[in-house]
């Protein structure tokens, strides 16, 4: 669907909220090699992805040129993660974003029930988290999360998380082990062993390392089936074979989030595995 195509669409609807979604496979911040990180929206043709940049370049643009952006679907895999919602959002590319930490169904969204009243973004939002719940619980019957998250409900709990990470940072290297162990628990599967969920990763971590940890108002509107899915994942290298992606992680050039002290954090954790590893 091409950048001209929301031209014309703008052209017909040039008052009305701009509501877009993006559809097909999506993996986060997940390294393959020889192509870098990428993001969302295979390409079956060309075997291609839109890799994070790709995508924060166009959206920038549609919003420049196009129309701003009113919220953002992200009808794919594993996209309610911290990296990738942290991109969008210090970037201004909308107010709400939609999108799942763990794997979606095959059917993906439910797109028979939402669009009646487009007026107001977070009641579009919160009907298709509602019916996508309904339609994984009552139709086919799945494991599901979807949630809804506003930028600045979103931006805070992002701030709260890597002040904790100073915490992490003050307690190297005992922290190192701590937070591997309950990444391995928390990771969401073993294929995207690196995509941990945040709140129960850091929750833990706290409780183990005498900290406190406390937030429970993330994300803005959130529904799912799944015992260890709270909102949204944030990267680990939980397995020596996933540090050489995390190489891409810790440069501020393709990942924004990485002049924030959690990514301060992996970067010694890096450096601690490989320094242990000649020693």
């Amino acid at each position: 669907y091409s950048i001209n195509n929301l031209k014309i669409s703008e052209k017909l609807w040039n008052n009305a909220p701009f509501y877009l979604i993006i559809w097909n496979h999506g993996d986060a911040w997940t390294y393959y090699p020889k192509n870098k990180l990428k993001a969302i929206a295979s390409d079956e043709t060309s075997k291609s992805k839109i890799n994070i940049n790709e995508l924060i370049k166009a959206l920038r643009y549609i919003n420049k040129n196009v129309h701003k952006i009113t919220f953002l679907g992200f009808d794919a895999c594993l996209m309610g993660n911290i990296e990738t919602l942290y991109s969008i959002f210090i970037n201004n590319i909308t107010k709400y974003v939609i999108a799942s930490e763990y794997y979606e169904p095959a059917y993906g969204w439910n797109y028979n029930i939402y669009f009646e009243n487009i007026s107001d973004p977070y009641l579009v939002g919160k009907n298709i988290v509602d019916a996508y719940a309904y339609y994984y619980e009552n139709v086919v019957p799945s494991n599901y999360s979807l949630a809804l998250y506003e930028k600045e409900n979103t931006l805070s709990y992002i701030n709260y998380i890597d002040k904790k990470a100073l915490e992490l940072i003050n307690d190297e290297p005992n922290s190192f082990d701590i937070v591997k162990n309950y990444a391995l628990t928390y990771k969401i599967d073993y294929d995207y062993s690196y995509l941990v969920d945040s709140y129960l990763l850091f929750n833990n971590a706290a409780k183990d390392l005498g900290f406190n940890f406390k937030y429970t108002n993330f994300p803005t509107y959130f529904k799912t089936n799944l015992e260890n899915i709270k909102g949204a994942t944030i990267g680990f290298p939980t397995y020596p074979s996933n540090l050489e992606q995390f190489n891409y992680y810790i440069d501020s050039t393709i990942n924004p989030f990485a002049n924030t002290n959690y990514a301060k954090f992996i970067k010694d954790y890096i450096s601690y595995i490989i320094n242990s590893t000649l020693n």
